[in-house]
This record gives C-alpha cells, structure tokens and sequence, in this order.
C-alpha cells in the first residue's frame, strides 16, 4: 500500500529492518546450555 506524505503519494516504505545473523554450533550448544560471551565453549566440527 503506498504511504501518504505531506499529502503525496509515495511508493517508498518506511519501518525497520531486521537482520538475523546465527553462529555455527558449539561445544555449550551441543550441550544444551545456554553462554553469553566466553572462550570456553568452541565451534564443533559441524559448526565450523
């Protein structure tokens, strides 16, 4: 549906986009627990 501005039809949309960005799996993932930041859970072979 085309906005309306300042009383002119316009063709562009305004809003937000969203990017979703995933990691490959980890060591933690593989394990079902959940890491914020940290060095200690690595990527499995299937993650890299």
């Amino acid at each position: 549906m085309p906005l309306k501005l300042d009383g002119k039809q316009s063709n562009q949309r305004l809003g937000t986009r969203v990017i979703l960005v995933r990691h490959g799996q980890s060591t933690y993932n593989l394990l079902g627990l959940y890491q914020g930041s940290s060095d200690e859970s690595v990527l499995t072979q299937q993650g890299r």
